[in-house]
């Protein structure tokens, strides 16, 4: 099996911010949507994965601020078996059902582990492609709030085209829509590109070399900006 680089780095302080953020934010997609959700994966990893050590994980969400948060209580029992639930798996607990996903994963040993995962679950998934930019020519589904999580190794900045056209084509305009973006970039504070059409800037969290940043649609706008607010964001 050709190693995937994020196998190394599970459970860092990147994943913690970011994935502390995306549970904050589908947590209120949830209490304002009680119909289906969709969850858009670019770089989805796996479903679980084992942890390299859960005792520096568990100092990094202290350190964080994070221990009494719903995060940390999703965590806490895959730790204790030397494991960590990913980006996916964490919004399905948080959504909860009636919820889809639409997933993209280019690393090939990871994506079949990933499709074993999700089989043997049981959830519920629209596709799962090969390469973040073939989500952009899936035919679309039915309409519904989205949740979009743009997470590759560098910058969105790339697939920013994508998101937009994820937007245009998997909502109407009336739903909520939420992107957050992960970047790691050891120059500094990371270079967030113009908001997605249609959406607003939430705010952002600089945690050299890891930034992340959110944009929403503008009937959420308001509550997830104070939400990622209150977990020590700068708002935008």
């Amino acid at each position: 099996m050709s190693p995937n680089v994020q196998d190394a780095n599970v459970g860092n302080r990147g994943d913690i911010v970011k994935h502390a953020a995306l549970v904050t934010l589908a947590a209120l997609l949830r209490a304002r949507t009680p119909g289906p959700v969709r969850h858009i994966e670019t770089h989805t990893f796996r479903l679980t994965a084992p942890l390299p050590d859960p005792e520096l994980w568990r100092s990094r969400v202290a350190e964080l601020g994070l221990s009494d948060h719903a995060y940390a209580a999703i965590e806490a029992p895959w730790a204790a078996q030397g494991r960590y639930q990913c980006s996916a798996g964490l919004v399905a607990d948080t959504l909860g059902a009636p919820v889809s996903l639409l997933l993209a994963e280019a690393h090939a040993p990871t994506r079949a582990l990933l499709q074993a995962a999700l089989a043997e679950e049981g959830l519920p998934v629209d596709a799962l492609v090969d390469d973040a930019h073939a989500l952009a020519a899936l035919p679309p589904g039915a309409p519904a709030p989205l949740l979009v999580h743009v997470d590759p190794f560098d910058h969105p900045v790339g697939y920013w085209p994508v998101v937009a056209a994820l937007l245009s084509d998997w909502r109407l305009p009336t739903h909520d829509a939420i992107v957050l973006a992960f970047a790691y970039d050891k120059r500094g504070p990371v270079a967030w590109p113009a908001p997605p059409p249609g959406l607003a800037a939430l705010g952002r969290l600089d945690l050299a070399p890891y930034g992340v940043a959110a944009w929403a649609s503008p009937g959420i706008e308001g509550d997830a900006r104070a939400a990622l607010a209150a977990l020590g964001w700068t708002p935008a």
